[in-house]
């Protein structure tokens, strides 16, 4: 939007007017006339009934400039017809070229250009930011997807618990019956496997957590539900030796917030720039040159000699 206000544009005007115009008494005149009769002879005049017509046309092409002015060039055209005492049909054109530059507010490239380049540095800006959230996200749902693999995990384990617990109680009370244990030892496995199932029912609820939350992230609400997500993809057990010392430099120089911050730095430069250009005084240069055609009672006849 901002760089189409360059654009040269094509531009065509009409006008068109009727009058019909009764006999109207008008002023009191006297004669300065080259023929010394009617030297200072008073008279008076009366306009008689006519009919007009006029129709006006104009077609032509701006051309703004990145300085600020404006070229025009332009093609009028008019015809006026009139019916009364004395029969008129008259056709006129012209070729006009004209120029209009300032010289002092809204002069040069740079106050013109301002808007563009503050629209570039918005769309930057933007870009920018558009991708250190999607860098966020991105590793929000990579760190929900490996709770959630660790959620499955613990939750693997207390299930195994929970078994060994169930069997640890069917052996205890065995052994209680041959009399090999005493009674007490069955409460004490029925507390365990109490315990191992208020952990299993934990682990579940937070697998249940960290799968809300991967799709939470995600932005599918699909599996919300009662359906499971069970993780495919292991984990690359690999130990990786960083230099801190160029990691830190690397991660402090190339952050996404801060060079956001110096683009809309830059934007706001250069409305400054612009808001000062708008305190000068509006000094304009106009230039306006039109060749205009004698009056021809035909069309076809006006752009012959123009």
């Amino acid at each position: 939007e901002e760089e189409a206000k360059f654009d040269n544009i094509i531009f065509a005007y009409a006008r068109y007017n009727e009058l019909d115009t009764p006999k109207i008494s008008s002023d009191n005149v006297s004669f300065t006339s080259n023929n010394a009769a009617l030297n200072d002879e008073k008279v008076k005049l009366s306009i008689l009934e006519q009919q007009k017509r006029s129709a006006e046309l104009e077609a032509g092409i701006k051309i703004p400039l990145r300085t600020g002015g404006m070229v025009t060039l332009s093609s009028p055209l008019e015809n006026k017809v009139s019916r009364g005492l004395f029969n008129s049909d008259e056709y006129r054109s012209a070729l006009t070229f004209s120029i209009s530059q300032p010289l002092l507010r809204n002069a040069g490239r740079d106050v013109n250009e301002a808007s563009i380049r503050i629209a570039e540095y918005s769309e930057r800006a933007s870009q920018l930011s558009t991708r250190l959230q999607s860098i966020r996200i991105i590793a929000m749902v990579d760190k929900a997807y490996w709770a959630l693999y660790q959620a499955w995990g613990e939750l693997d384990v207390r299930r195994q618990q929970y078994e060994l617990a169930s069997q640890n109680l069917e052996m205890v009370k065995t052994r209680v019956q041959e009399g090999l244990s005493a009674a007490i030892e069955v409460n004490r496995a029925e507390i365990g496997v109490a315990d191992r199932m208020d952990a299993l029912i934990v682990a579940e609820t937070n697998v249940r957590l960290a799968q809300r939350q991967l799709n939470m992230l995600m932005n599918d609400i699909s599996n919300s539900g009662t359906s499971f997500i069970a993780p495919s993809t292991e984990p690359s057990l690999l130990r990786y030796e960083f230099n801190r010392a160029k990691l830190l430099e690397d991660a402090l120089a190339g952050r996404l917030e801060i060079l956001e911050q110096e683009i809309q730095l830059a934007a706001d430069q250069a409305r400054i720039g612009y808001l000062e250009n708008q305190t000068l005084p509006l000094f304009m240069l106009d230039y306006q040159y039109g060749a205009l055609s004698n009056t021809q009672n035909n069309f076809n006849n006006i752009y012959q000699n123009l």
